[in-house]
């Protein structure tokens, strides 16, 4: 069996295994941002955990209608600077008041736009 070496493709991404379908990344993903021990990952660390390249992450977070429709971004940013993931549920149930209000009046939200590749 020959190795695939196409880029991203509308139903399919690159992962560290080789290609696999968007569906597999997305549960992954998801797995991922449902993990008790952190409310809220970057996409770096959501690749880490998941075994997954950090633009397969991206390119689904990006392009994934659903998976889009289940994240949300978190209101604060890490430490670094980077874009803080969680799901739309968890930071509904989990987080913070002082968060939720931050959120709820940011005029400066991050978008998936600010993820780079």
């Amino acid at each position: 069996m020959t190795f695939n070496k196409r880029l991203s493709t509308k139903h399919n991404v690159r992962t560290d295994a080789g290609i696999g379908t968007i569906r597999n990344t997305k549960e992954k993903i998801l797995e991922v941002l449902n993990d008790k021990k952190y409310l809220m990952r970057t996409v770096s660390g959501i690749a880490t955990q998941a075994g997954l390249k950090r633009a397969s992450v991206v390119y689904a977070l990006k392009n994934d209608n659903a998976l889009r429709n289940t994240i949300k971004l978190y209101p604060l940013r890490s430490t670094n600077g980077n874009v803080l993931i969680t799901t739309k549920e968890r930071f509904s149930n989990e987080a913070p008041v002082t968060v939720k209000f931050v959120d709820f009046f940011s005029t400066r939200r991050p978008k998936l736009s600010d993820v780079d590749d």
